[in-house]
């Protein structure tokens, strides 16, 4: 994870997931929700 995650980011990552669950797309939309929370390489 980020250096600069926290525990409240968590909620409005999750919610932001679930929010668009409805469509097709949903494993995409997770993939980005993870790659933007994901520590980064170096």
């Amino acid at each position: 994870m980020r250096a600069d995650f926290r525990a409240e980011d968590f909620v409005l990552v999750t919610r932001g997931a679930l929010a668009n669950m409805g469509g097709g797309d949903w494993r995409r939309h997770l993939t980005l929700l993870l790659d933007g929370v994901r520590r980064p390489v170096r």
